[in-house]
């Protein structure tokens, strides 16, 4: 997709809470290189996955094409997904998609 692109995540809270102080640290530690700052809810949260996955593109993408400035356009749209219908008609939507809008042919 040229202009957006689709992503299913499933956060597991329950595990992430009984990750260990030094676990939480530990993983903190590789997305954000010689901080202190260290936040358990961050590391399951959707909102900051996805701030620091557009950061992460925008900053390679801006790169490559010696351009500074916005990259997104708008912030991403978060649904639910609370149940297996649900999940499974979110699947074929993004399966769908590209050939929806003439990128693929088949899926």
């Amino acid at each position: 997709m040229s202009n957006h692109y689709h992503s299913v995540l499933h956060v597991d809270l329950q595990r992430s809470r009984q990750w260990s102080d030094e676990e939480v640290i530990s993983r903190w530690q590789i997305l954000y290189e010689g901080t202190d700052l260290v936040r358990r809810d961050r590391l399951s949260s959707v909102s900051w996955f996805m701030a620091y996955l557009h950061e992460f593109i925008a900053r390679k993408d801006n790169a490559e094409d010696k351009y500074k400035g916005r990259f997104w356009e708008g912030r991403f749209k978060f649904k639910a997904m609370l149940d297996v219908i649900a999940i499974l008609l979110t699947m074929a939507y993004v399966c769908l998609d590209p050939v929806k809008d003439g990128i693929a042919h088949n899926l």
